[in-house]
């Protein structure tokens, strides 16, 4: 499996790239870094100009109900907020 890693000031990112799916994960350096941080969306731009586009969010609580969630968004939806890398 391969690892690809990538950071930008205390916040830093891993692909790990499987047969059919990447997992990405995600890392802040400390608790101060993510005092302000409410949510992240991944943009996503292929090569060979072929058409951008948003993730959706893959992630499924238990319990939804107990979550924030944007009134009239489905519950995949995600939150708009660009890094410049």
């Amino acid at each position: 499996m391969a690892v690809i890693s990538a950071s930008k000031g205390s916040f830093s990112v891993k692909a790990c790239v499987g047969g059919s799916k990447t997992l990405l994960a995600f890392n802040l350096s400390s608790a101060a870094a993510a005092k302000n941080l409410a949510g992240f969306t991944i943009y996503c731009q292929p090569p060979g100009g072929a058409p951008a586009y948003y993730l959706s969010n893959e992630l499924r609580f238990e319990t939804p109900a107990q979550h924030a969630q944007v009134a009239g968004e489905p519950p995949n939806s995600i939150a708009e907020l660009q890094l410049n890398w």
